[in-house]
């Protein structure tokens, strides 16, 4: 190789290694966003990205999806398992998990996953500098389709590591609603059809939270719109403070939020919206002082139901705990509950 070659190789990967690590400091909402625009094509149960460091160190775990494993578990080269050897595939490859070696991967959600697929981030230089990984708790229906949605992903992840401003311009914006930080109201409809579809097929639950405040129209109209803004913002990082990683909130629309709760029954719905309205009555605005309440409502999926019909069952219970004067919790079938002290 010339000199210049060398110099050109050297320059590249030293670029790269900049990109890496501005893209390990991100917004995570940002690469959450390519891995959500992927969800129709490939429909996986665990997304990853995964970034390589020094040879012989294990592969960090950047971003995930769908996980409840520990993500350093699953990423350990020691144990040889799917994520360590993914380097290895040069190209966008389908495989059926090991019982051994991937014991960790398997058992990364509540119903065992089965097969995974990883597709190589590449840089400039021809150097592998990451994976995008998928986990699926049984083949695709579409393995051709679903490993070509993997390598434009993971092209579109290339890219945005020589050039990491191109996520905003991408993707992160239609997605993200600009004020609250909540995703948008088609993804919010996007995603829970897509977690019905996931439960319809693994055979396991899922519940949805419809939030409004109370009296949010007051706060409008006493004290301005732009404090208006100021409090929605408030709420939604109170909503999103509260839920658990794989969990999605959107903003519906005006003051209204939505929850989706996967793998979860309504039991334990409840028990985590009462925790959001904790979160949402604790909430104030400084130096007005004000103090929120929301009303809440709950439904679970059942077996043949619309996410349509979820949703609407999920906004007929909040808005029987409106009618109870606010500040409450109700669900389809149970009595409705009022949130507990803001001291507690």
């Amino acid at each position: 190789m010339s000199t210049a070659g060398k110099r050109q190789s050297g320059g590249g990967a030293a670029r790269a290694a900049t990109a890496i690590a501005a893209l390990k400091v991100a917004p995570s909402t940002h690469v959450e966003s390519v891995l959500a625009q992927l969800g129709p094509m490939i429909d996986p149960d665990v997304a990853l990205l995964c970034v390589l460091d020094a040879d012989g160190d294990p592969p960090a775990v950047l971003y995930s999806w769908g996980l409840r494993t520990g993500s350093g578990r699953i990423a350990r080269r020691g144990q040889d398992g799917f994520v360590a050897r993914s380097p290895a595939q040069r190209r966008p490859t389908l495989r059926a998990l090991d019982p051994e070696r991937d014991a960790d991967l398997i058992g990364a959600t509540p119903t065992p996953l089965t097969h995974a697929a990883a597709a190589a981030i590449r840089a400039l230089d021809r150097g592998t500098r990451g994976h995008l990984i998928a986990g699926f708790t049984g083949p695709p229906e579409d393995q051709a389709a679903s490993l070509w949605a993997m390598k434009c992903g993971a092209t579109l992840l290339s890219v945005c590591l020589h050039f990491p401003g191109a996520l905003d311009r991408f993707v992160a914006t239609p997605r993200i609603d600009a004020l609250t930080g909540c995703v948008t109201y088609e993804h919010t409809l996007h995603e829970l059809r897509r977690e019905v579809n996931r439960s319809a097929r693994a055979g396991t639950p899922l519940s949805c939270c419809f939030v409004d405040l109370d009296g949010f129209k007051h706060v409008n109209d006493e004290h301005g719109h732009l404090l208006g803004n100021e409090v929605l913002a408030e709420v939604s990082q109170a909503l999103r403070s509260g839920v658990r990683s794989f969990d999605t909130v959107g903003r519906y629309g005006g003051d209204e939020f939505v929850v989706i709760l996967p793998q979860t029954a309504k039991a334990e719905a409840c028990a985590l919206a009462e925790r959001l309205l904790r979160l949402i009555t604790r909430t104030s605005l400084r130096p007005l002082r004000l103090r929120l309440t929301a009303s809440i409502g709950v439904a679970e999926w059942k077996p043949g139901m619309a996410p349509e019909d979820l949703l609407a069952n999920a906004d007929g219970a909040m808005l029987r705990a409106k009618a109870l004067g606010g500040r409450v919790v109700a669900a389809t079938g149970l009595r409705p509950r009022a949130a507990t002290s803001s001291k507690s």
